[in-house]
């Protein structure tokens, strides 16, 4: 006898806008928080209500990437590390000068990356922070200590201030719930790198107890299976830890910005023959925004390299098309879409009983911004219409 197919109810949607710099309030003065991206920093002050009292400019540090060439892991580290630093004291500096009576408590960080139980974190998308960029010493301790080191770099400069660190899935997710008055629900960021927030009882959830990483990291704990075009989910066996050496492709390997744009471009170059000009054409003509150069597309194709100015162009091209009724980018978005839904349906089967995933927002440049305004045929939303239809699908093969 046959068993019925799961039934599986779930609210998805993007997010309006983001929230992580209110992750951390202080007690009884003002707090700095600071909002690290794949691609970006963003610096806030922040008082014990949450309100932002003062909002930096958004630091985009991957445009400066050049800088870091002929420099060791450890340079590249101790570079970002003291553009973090300059973002503290820029705001430290503002506050001074323009609050009464300012007093901070602390430095809040929400962290595009891996934490452990332990305090010690990765950074895929960081040069520094990357598995392979670690010591013996930070090998054995499963990341890297930033939060101790950077409460002595501040005490050194006659700072008491603590620092807090949270993942940005964790930080976000636990705000915009908030907000919400939700007392459960999973953030998705699709952005540069891909993780959740998983809220459980109004509180960011680590993982079960045995895990020794958070079990948001789903960006690398969900591996493509190239000859069954599936999705698996390790993040059980491993107890939360990302695998460092793997040759088959994450979902961050796939759909992460950077993965999305190349994937498009690397559509065009196959259906155009690699003739650039015809490519440069295709993308540009009838747009008025975000043109995109030949040497831009040169430089992918010859060295299979794409830079963030470059990405953010494609990315919002691909919608701009789509708009337009380009039969090619609106397919593109729509599988795209299907595929992250397929890879979030093996991970809402294996937990279908927790609360979380029955609510599900999408932030991030993908989540919030990819495919927006482009309808199906029903009207809806196409990429989260095509979201939905892959976890449905996911979910049919794993019953």
């Amino acid at each position: 006898m046959s068993r019925a197919p799961y039934q599986f109810s779930c609210c998805i949607e993007r997010c309006q806008d983001c929230k992580e710099v209110q992750a951390f309030l202080p007690t009884t003065h003002l707090n700095i928080n600071l909002s690290i991206g794949g691609t970006k920093i963003l610096t806030a002050i922040v008082d014990p209500k949450g309100k932002i009292i003062w909002e930096s400019g958004v630091f985009k540090w991957r445009h400066d990437l050049d800088k870091l060439h002929g420099m060791s892991s450890l340079e590249k580290r101790n570079w970002f590390i003291s553009h973090m630093i300059q973002e503290v004291l820029k705001a430290e500096d503002y506050g001074r000068k323009n609050i009464e009576n300012c007093v901070f408590e602390c430095v809040g960080i929400s962290w595009p990356g891996p934490i452990l139980r332990n305090g010690a974190l990765l950074a895929p998308n960081i040069d520094g922070f990357k598995y392979n960029h670690l010591s013996q010493e930070e090998v054995a301790l499963g990341g890297i200590s930033l939060q101790a080191l950077l409460m002595n770099k501040f005490s050194e400069m006659g700072k008491n201030w603590n620092v807090c660190i949270l993942n940005d899935s964790d930080a976000e997710g636990s705000v915009t719930f908030a907000h919400d008055e939700v007392d459960h629900g999973m953030l998705v960021i699709l952005g540069t790198g891909i993780g959740a927030g998983i809220i459980l009882n109004k509180k960011w959830h680590f993982g079960p107890p045995d895990f020794i990483s958070r079990m948001g990291e789903i960006g690398q704990h969900l591996i493509y299976d190239n000859s069954k075009g599936l999705y698996s989910y390790y993040g059980v066996r491993t107890k939360g830890i990302v695998l460092s050496e793997i040759e088959t492709p994450t979902m961050q390997d796939r759909l992460a910005g950077p993965a999305v744009a190349k994937r498009f471009l690397d559509q065009l170059q196959k259906d155009f023959n690699n003739d650039i000009t015809v490519t440069e054409s295709y993308l540009n003509t009838g747009v008025e925004e975000n043109l995109i150069e030949e040497h831009e597309i040169a430089n992918y194709y010859n060295k299979l390299y794409i830079n963030l100015k470059t990405e953010e162009k494609i990315l919002k091209l691909i919608t701009a098309k789509a708009l337009q009724g380009d039969e090619r980018a609106i397919q593109f978005i729509g599988d795209i879409g299907y595929e992250i839904g397929s890879a979030l349906g093996v991970f809402i089967f294996l937990f279908k009983d927790k609360p979380y995933v029955k609510h599900i927002k999408l932030a991030g440049s993908l989540g919030q911004h990819f495919g927006l305004k482009v309808r199906d045929l029903e009207g809806d939303d196409l990429f989260i219409s095509q979201i939905k239809k892959g976890i449905h699908a996911s979910l049919r093969l794993c019953k």
